[in-house]
């Protein structure tokens, strides 16, 4: 049998840790890094945590009146009070970890690489290896959109920020189907701006990609590609100009796709290589360190 004196101290025990976790469930309603569907989540598990921890002092309480308090309750009672708290830590640990939205087309989505080889998920394994425990991306993408299909795609999925980093690639498929320039700018600039919006407002943790120029891929053999280049060109002048105009961040990665490497280009020969996306990934590893450092 148990000594009273093991029964008060798991008593204290168990009161201490009902208000640790009243303060973390306190500590989570606060924090507005936490998305909503993040803190309900949290907060249902907690109260169920607190039930748990309730019942377990009932139990001690009444074992103890009845003289039924043994040695083995002793210890399950201290084993799952330990658990329950490790699980109500880890759980806050996880909902603050930093959060990354990618929105784009193929170039985002990593049409024709396995899906750890996409650029967002390099990039979140690379800011995990410098110690910046970020999330992994979500990423809002497809190949062929366009910039009014991605803000379409947007309202359709509604992402629940704010994120630390935003990060925004879009428009090739605008100028491959030959669509204007300045209607691009109006499209592109809303999207720039809903970008900022998941940022929590802070165009500091928005990253513009350049788009990339498809002209230099076996895909485009027979098609003029100096027209391409000028096209893409275009496109990159008035999404470079709207992102430095809204004070987000900015990554060119043209000039590495019309680099003539062999290993840049995916089986389908026309978009980028796991190998490419790497490349792109160190472009854009030193603006995202800024952004959620």
């Amino acid at each position: 049998m148990a000594e009273p004196n093991d029964s008060r101290k798991l008593l204290i025990l168990l009161a201490a840790a009902d208000a640790r976790l009243r303060t973390i469930e306190d500590d989570v309603r606060a924090e507005q890094k936490f998305t909503t569907d993040q803190r309900t989540l949290f907060l249902s598990r907690a109260a169920a945590l607190g039930r748990t921890l309730r019942q377990l002092r009932h139990d001690i309480q009444r074992e103890t009146a009845t003289g039924h308090l043994s040695i083995l309750g002793v210890m399950r009672t201290l084993l799952l009070t330990a658990l329950l708290m490790t699980a109500c830590t880890a759980a806050t640990t996880d909902s603050a970890r930093p959060r990354i939205l990618a929105l784009g087309d193929s170039y985002t989505i990593g049409e024709t690489v396995e899906p750890e080889q996409r650029w967002p998920n390099q990039l979140a394994r690379a800011l995990r290896a410098e110690g910046v425990d970020v999330a992994d991306p979500e990423i809002i993408a497809k190949t062929g959109w366009t910039t009014d299909e991605l803000s379409s795609a947007i309202d359709t999925v509604s992402p629940d920020g704010p994120y630390d980093l935003v990060t925004l690639l879009i428009g090739v498929n605008n100028q491959y189907r030959g669509r204007d320039a300045e209607q691009y700018r109006g499209e592109f600039t809303t999207l720039l701006q809903r970008a900022i919006a998941f940022a929590g407002n802070d165009p500091k943790n928005v990253i513009v990609v350049s788009i990339p120029d498809w002209g230099v891929m076996p895909f485009a053999a027979g098609r003029d590609r100096a027209s391409i280049a000028t096209e893409i060109d275009r496109y990159n002048t008035i999404n470079r100009d709207e992102t430095l105009r809204s004070g987000a961040r900015y990554v060119d990665v043209t000039p590495t796709s019309r680099q003539p490497n062999p290993a840049f280009v995916a089986s389908d020969g026309l978009h980028p290589s796991a190998v490419q996306y790497t490349e792109w990934m160190r472009l854009v590893l030193p603006e995202a360190r800024e952004a959620v450092k």
